[in-house]
């Protein structure tokens, strides 16, 4: 007759700890959440600057391939200012 007391003293227990493990879960999901929350915002940033780093590039780029380009308009075509200027002008595109 002691096998009904042991399997409702062994429900109780997991009972228990099942409430117990909820609890905790309850407990540290809040923080595990903003753990999670600011590793994405790190990522964000960090891929914020790598875009703008690019961006730059390309917006630096573009100055000064229309500033080759500017200079290589005003010179007369053919003359050797001019080739020096569209290899310049080469460059900045390349």
């Amino acid at each position: 007759m002691m096998f009904p007391y042991i399997a409702a003293i062994a429900a109780i227990t997991a009972a228990a700890i099942a409430a117990g493990v909820a609890i905790y879960n309850l407990w540290t999901k809040p923080q595990k959440d903003a753990e999670k929350a600011a590793a994405a915002a790190h990522d964000a940033a960090e891929k914020y600057k790598e875009v703008k780093q690019a961006y730059d590039d390309l917006k630096q780029s573009l100055e000064d391939y229309n500033s080759a380009q500017d200079a290589l308009d005003e010179l007369t075509r053919g003359t050797q200012e001019w080739r020096d200027a569209l290899l310049e002008a080469n460059e900045a595109v390349l």
